[in-house]
């Protein structure tokens, strides 16, 4: 898929006021939520001087996103799940636990 440059230009922006604020000392760690391999080399490609210290993604037992998870590991990028327990989803919802 086409990555577009304009969200690109406003990924990198949003990234540099993080940075900025986490070099003075406000934020213990900045990371990124939903981006995939390219979204983060293209961070880093773009002049990132931090690396995300994690990527919060969906995912669960129902939904493995493997690529993704790879590469943070790669790269030394924490995998955050959301929804880890799959929102109720293959009747967790009716049976309870």
């Amino acid at each position: 898929a086409e990555i577009d440059p304009a969200r690109r230009a406003k990924r990198i922006a949003a990234w540099r006021v993080l940075e900025h604020y986490y070099s003075m000392g406000w934020l213990r760690a900045i990371g990124t939520s939903n981006f995939h391999e390219v979204h983060l080399q293209h961070l880093m490609d773009d002049g990132a001087r931090v690396r995300p210290h994690v990527n919060q993604i969906e995912t669960s037992v129902y939904i493995r996103h493997d690529g993704i998870v790879r590469y943070c590991r790669e790269n030394g990028i924490a995998v955050s799940a959301f929804s880890p327990f799959g929102r109720g989803i293959m009747g967790m919802e009716e049976g309870g636990m």
